[in-house]
């Protein structure tokens, strides 16, 4: 039953968002690309050249970005 209301609300919003936005389907996409790309510069830290116990540091004190 689940399988069903899945693939129901999927062809939905597919019918919908190709209908709506007909030559621009790509935009959604983009948008959520954009926001996601932000998150991730912001709030993940970097770990290159750094120890396991470092990166495990960061997490653990909040000392990421």
């Amino acid at each position: 039953m689940e399988e069903l209301i899945n693939h129901v609300s999927c062809e939905v919003h597919c019918v919908w968002f190709q209908n709506a936005l007909d030559n621009y389907t790509f935009l959604p996409f983009s948008v959520f690309l954009a926001i996601f790309w932000i998150f991730t510069y912001k709030k993940v830290p970097e770990t290159k050249n750094k120890t396991f116990e470092e990166i495990l540091a960061l997490f653990r004190h909040g000392n990421g970005r």
